[in-house]
């Protein structure tokens, strides 16, 4: 099994000055929807950020400065520990009490699980911050399987590195199809033209976000990776913070018509979701055959991977999207519906794959 990426295609860009919503409309599952806000304000307010009219799955949202807020009670509380892994460097200039403004922005990224239209809303909630720039940009992967095989969904985790830094320089290894997100801010007179530029990987440039205020500024920029390297950024007029990371792919491919199955016994893989609590939550159909199959000395888990970190709240992971390959009869292969899963017709075709994903290709 395989998927072959290419450029994503864009569905729409939108862009506003004010609070309120964006909306794009023919949106298909697994698009990629990237919305991005900024406000001034001079108590350290937050953006937010709602996304409604579709399912969608949260993959990544973070501020330009590293701490996370929430306004309760008349003010604003910080958090500030969910951020240093990702930031590289930190100045800290975001004193807010100096009486001078600050300009804080947020980036969201989801993948559709709907078809049909995204609304964005974008608010200031404790009201006192005044929100002057917004943007919403919908993709659309493009992505090429094998004969008899079909996408039936896309997932991204997000890279546990942290980049390295030689100066205005961040590295961080890119893998072919990732996608890679930067941040850098500005309070200086140099605001006005902070920039961040790649070198290293073939890329698509995705989104560009530059909101400026008062001498204050913050750029924005996401890339899908086109090829394997060591990306290398350079934060030109980005001294008061920067931030890389990436989002590794994950795409469910499944079998439109099952194989032929030459060995005594099938090797099946499918995804389950694990919850926050443990629980593995697999389809109605595996628990059936699993069920039946209970008894039986030649049915079991042959391996399981932990594959793509699924919403979240704060700092928690509500769930994540596993990989698991089982052992069964072959006689099985008939009880499992069409498009739910991938069989692999020998045992060396499974253990490749098992090599596969052991070694991360």
């Amino acid at each position: 099994m395989g998927a072959t990426w290419s450029n994503f295609t864009l569905v729409q860009s939108t862009t506003g000055s004010a609070a309120g919503a964006l909306a794009v409309s023919s949106l298909q599952a697994n698009d990629i929807v990237i919305s991005a806000v900024a406000c001034y304000g001079y108590r350290g307010e937050l953006p937010s950020m709602a996304e409604s009219g579709i399912a969608a799955t949260s993959l990544f949202e973070k501020n330009n400065i590293p701490y996370d807020g929430y306004y309760q009670n008349s003010r604003w509380y910080y958090n500030y520990y969910r951020y240093y892994n990702y930031y590289y460097y930190y100045w800290n200039r975001w004193n807010w009490w100096y009486y001078a403004p600050t300009v804080v922005a947020k980036v969201a990224v989801w993948r559709a699980d709907d078809a049909g239209q995204v609304s964005i809303s974008f608010s200031e909630p404790s009201g006192y911050g005044h929100i002057f720039s917004t943007a919403l940009s919908v993709w659309r992967p493009v992505i090429s399987v094998g004969v008899g095989e079909a996408v039936s969904d896309v997932g991204f985790a997000q890279n546990a590195k942290a980049p390295a830094n030689v100066g205005n320089v961040a590295s961080l290894p890119i893998q072919a199809d990732d996608l890679l997100i930067a941040m850098g801010a500005d309070i200086s007179g140099n605001a006005a033209t902070a920039d961040i530029s790649l070198a290293g990987p073939a890329s698509q440039a995705l989104f560009d976000f530059f909101p400026v205020y008062a001498s204050r500024s913050v750029r924005i920029k996401i890339w899908r990776a086109a090829s394997a390297a060591e990306a290398n950024l350079t934060y030109s007029h980005c001294q008061t913070a920067r931030m890389a990371t990436s989002l590794r792919p994950n795409v469910k491919v499944v079998q439109t018509a099952y194989p032929t199955v030459t060995d005594p016994y099938a090797y099946v893989e499918i995804q389950p979701e694990l919850t926050s609590r443990g629980r593995v939550v697999r389809p109605e159909w595996f628990n059936a055959i699993r069920t039946a199959q209970s008894w039986a000395i030649n049915f079991g888990l042959r391996k399981r991977w932990v594959q793509e970190a699924m919403g979240s709240q704060g700092s928690e992971i509500l769930s994540a999207r596993i990989i698991e390959m089982w052992k069964v009869d072959k006689t099985l292969v008939a009880s499992i519906p069409v498009s739910e899963a991938y069989v692999y017709a020998t045992e060396q075709l499974a253990e490749d794959r098992v090599t596969a994903l052991d070694q991360g290709w």
